[in-house]
């Protein structure tokens, strides 16, 4: 399940744009979970260090956010903290 998650950053990486490889180290610490019989499985979640793997039938929700807490448009206070989430 780590796959999802290099997957993402790679892509990023590998962008021609700047504005775009730029986004690659302000991705959220996941980019999605697993659902099962309760919403999120926390079992099945999208980062670095899952070591699940993904079977035919298993159900995604896929979120890739970013974040930048040393943004120019906000100062660096916790609550100020400028977040994107696509989901």
């Amino acid at each position: 399940m780590s796959a999802a998650m290099e997957a993402a950053t790679k892509s990023l990486e590998e962008s021609p744009d700047a504005a775009i490889k730029a986004l690659a180290g302000k991705l959220t610490k996941n980019v999605g979970f697993g659902m099962g019989l309760e919403f999120r499985d926390n079992t099945a979640v999208l980062n670095l260090k899952s070591q699940g793997e993904v079977k035919a039938g298993m159900v995604f929700n896929v979120m890739v956010g970013e974040t930048d807490p040393c943004s120019k448009e906000t100062d660096s206070k916790p609550s100020r903290l400028k977040r994107t989430f696509l989901g």
